[in-house]
């Protein structure tokens, strides 16, 4: 608290001040107070005491009337509780500042801004919240702001926080690592990743691996360029790669792009399939066990074992083979059946797959079945499509009759194949989920191509592992290396699926 007061006289009138606790009846001085201001913090039990000041020299004294001190309990300068942060951001965004502060009564808040570096501040129109946002422009960079609280007892200013605002853009990505199937061969393989991205400024570049389906990622040291390139090796199979572009406005990361060494990579196959350039396939068969089922998923699943050519690298299908599914509620009940398929050609029921086990009363599977079946075409491009259940007392044999006469397939390859298959409502189709077959085993597998028969080794064919997508590496299904006469492997259901 401060009161002063002056008086005039000769000589110079010395000064006392006083105080009455009883509403002015007494009064007693104040020890010390002898100057024409008097200053002290006022404390609650003085209230409604009144104070003057005495001024006296040798020809008298005179008083001033006395000033009724009130003090309120409570009330208190406003003390900042919250400071603004300086921020950056990308030009156009949303820039905010925040602050708080205690006081009694609550104080009111005012922003400012300052634009010349805190020599001046003006009041900003409308910011009388604890809370600023407005939408930033280029203009404001380095601008300053500050909040500041007020009561009846005073002002209190926070400190002072800066703007950044970035002009440019953020990294976009646009080309995206593509995923490669390499030979496995001791000594290592070549392989390149390559990726780009827009941004202003100009982006840096990390590549990353995954060796555990992109749950995790880890930077590769030193793979700092858009194109990144190495020795690929068998322990290698399934990593997945990525780049991560950054620049001062953000950061973009690439889809995955997943490495197969030794093997070919698809969402749906998994077997052998052999394509050679320059080459006819004219005929494929082979002979395998209906796998058993194992219903334990929730839902319905399905699994193929066929033999075909075409659709390795054609649009054209001519296919034959089992299925050995989880249908019914909750997918639980095994469900087996044989089936043919002539994608491609709308004369054979529209190009849909046709199933042997509903078309043929006889034709009666169940798990470890021998089945054997073929696809082959003649001269006169007649095509046969047959299989056979050689199991007793099941023993059947279908055969298309008549021959299906169709010139359009490519006959560009032959295959020897597990699938997962596509579920079709209308024009929407989905990949079924892969039913737990364990292990379909095939044999005395081959095919003539160019006119000469052939087994999958002599034929030059590439194993295939099935994995749940095109960015996600989880192995589904894989095929064994081939046995010793180069005719026969074992693919199995993998669990991770």
């Amino acid at each position: 608290m401060h009161f002063a007061a002056t008086a005039t006289g000769s000589p110079k009138p010395t000064v006392q001040w006083q105080i009455s606790t009883d509403h002015g009846a007494r009064w007693s001085n104040v020890r010390g107070a002898r100057k024409s201001s008097f200053s002290f913090i006022a404390v609650a039990h003085q209230d409604d005491d009144r104070f003057r000041a005495v001024f006296k020299n040798r020809y008298g004294k005179a008083h001033t009337h006395g000033v009724l001190l009130t003090v309120v309990a409570g009330y208190a300068k406003p003390v900042i509780q919250t400071e603004p942060q300086s921020t950056t951001v990308v030009l156009g965004a949303t820039a905010s500042f925040t602050a708080a502060a205690a006081g009694d009564p609550t104080p009111t808040v005012q922003w400012q801004l300052s634009e010349d570096d805190g020599t001046t501040w003006s009041d900003l129109t409308g910011a009388t919240q604890t809370t600023l946002m407005f939408t930033s422009t280029a203009t404001m960079t380095g601008y300053q702001y500050r909040a500041v609280f007020t009561n009846l007892l005073g002002s209190t200013d926070t400190t002072v926080a800066t703007l950044t605002v970035l002009t440019g853009s953020a990294p976009a990505i646009t080309e995206q690592p593509q995923s490669e199937d390499v030979a496995s061969v001791p000594s290592g393989y070549p392989v390149s990743f390559t990726a780009a991205a827009s941004g202003s400024p100009p982006p840096s570049v990390q590549w990353q691996v995954s060796v555990n389906h992109g749950v995790s990622w880890t930077n590769i040291p030193g793979a700092t360029t858009p194109t990144y390139s190495f020795d690929a090796v068998a322990s290698q199979n399934l990593n997945e790669y990525q780049a991560v572009f950054s620049n001062s406005l953000g950061t973009a990361t690439t889809e995955p792009a997943i490495l197969g060494v030794g093997y070919a990579l698809t969402s749906n196959w998994s077997g052998y399939a052999s394509v050679m350039t320059n080459t006819q396939y004219t005929a494929v068969s082979g002979t395998w066990t209906v796998p058993s089922v194992n219903c334990t998923q929730t839902s319905n699943s399905s699994s193929s074992q066929w033999v075909g050519i075409d659709g390795a690298s054609s649009a054209t299908v001519e296919q034959t083979g089992t299925y050995s599914d989880c249908a019914g509620p909750g997918g639980t009940t095994p469900t087996y059946g044989a089936w043919y398929e002539m994608l491609g050609d709308d004369a054979v029921d529209g190009g849909a797959q046709v199933d042997v086990t509903t078309t043929m009363p006889t034709a009666t599977i169940a798990a470890g079945d021998t089945i054997t079946a073929s696809v082959s075409v003649n001269s006169s491009d007649q095509w046969a499509l047959t299989i056979a259940d050689s199991t007793s007392p099941r023993v059947w044999t279908f055969t298309e009759t008549p021959l299906i006469t169709w010139s359009a397939p490519a006959e560009a390859s032959a295959e020897w194949i597990v699938e997962r298959p596509e579920a079709c409502t209308g024009n929407q189709c989905t990949l079924t989920s892969l039913a737990d077959f364990g292990t379909a085993a095939f044999t005395s597998a081959s095919a003539t191509a160019n006119g000469v028969n052939g087994t999958i080794g002599s034929l030059q064919s590439t194993p295939i592992e099935m994995i749940r997508s095109d960015t996600d590496s989880t192995l589904l299904s894989q095929p064994s290396a081939l046995n010793m006469l180069g005719n026969g492997f074992s693919d199995s259901w993998d669990a991770s699926s």
